[in-house]
């Protein structure tokens, strides 16, 4: 393999994101970095995959039940946000010719969607809290049911998604361990038997502890 190669496949611009502060070191331990980085996402895949459609799945299915109408979306007394996010994906999905059926319209929701619903704006006149709690997260702790920590719970598993989607380095997250933790605890919440599955395919904390040196070492020219 060919060094120049590489870098001008990859970038060097991208490529600073992967090196130690303060340290000498080779461009062979800079890619096996890299390497490792993307085994971490990968381990975190399956985590963050059942993790959010467990949710969407979740959340709709109480809105459902609340309200008495599958497309709960079309009624619900939402935020502007929330509701322009809607009309965007209902949009979205007759531009694409696609049925606008309400099973359609949850899959097509972005995570960000799902997780400002537990923002302290629904928390006013109890649109969605406290009684949210009870019907999605049937399985929380009672101290563990308020909407605040959920919130930060989730949206911090939303920035470690959204690194992960789009490619970039957490190798140097010294909390990703907690991370994963708090995220499989979040789907245990959400539904015991998904969790379970999860616990079937998590490969992240042999990934994790093996560290970079368990990612490959190019042999480069």
């Amino acid at each position: 393999m060919e060094l120049k190669s590489l870098i001008g496949a990859l970038s060097t611009e991208r490529l600073t994101g992967y090196r130690r502060t303060g340290r000498s070191e080779t461009a062979e331990h800079i890619l096996q970095r890299y390497l490792w980085n993307i085994q971490l996402c990968e381990a975190l895949y399956p985590t963050l995959n059942l993790l959010e459609v467990t949710l969407r799945n979740t959340l709709h299915s109480a809105l459902w039940q609340h309200t008495g109408h599958e497309d709960w979306y079309a009624s619900f007394p939402f935020d502007q946000r929330e509701a322009l996010a809607i009309q965007d994906t209902v949009n979205l999905l007759k531009r694409n010719q696609k049925p606008v059926t309400p099973g359609a319209v949850v899959a097509e929701m972005s995570f960000g969607f799902w997780c400002s619903l537990f923002d302290v704006r629904y928390e006013h006149s109890q649109r969605l809290w406290p009684w949210l709690v009870g019907q999605a997260l049937p399985h929380a702790p009672r101290h563990e049911r308020q909407r605040k920590s959920l919130s930060r719970r989730l949206n911090r598993i939303r920035l470690l998604r959204n690194r992960v989607f789009h490619y970039e380095p957490i190798w140097h997250w010294h909390d990703l361990t907690d991370q994963h933790a708090e995220a499989v605890e979040l789907l245990t919440w959400l539904n015991a038997d998904m969790a379970a599955v999860l616990a079937s395919v998590d490969r992240f904390s042999v990934i994790h502890n093996a560290g970079e040196q368990g990612a490959p070492l190019l042999p480069i020219a």
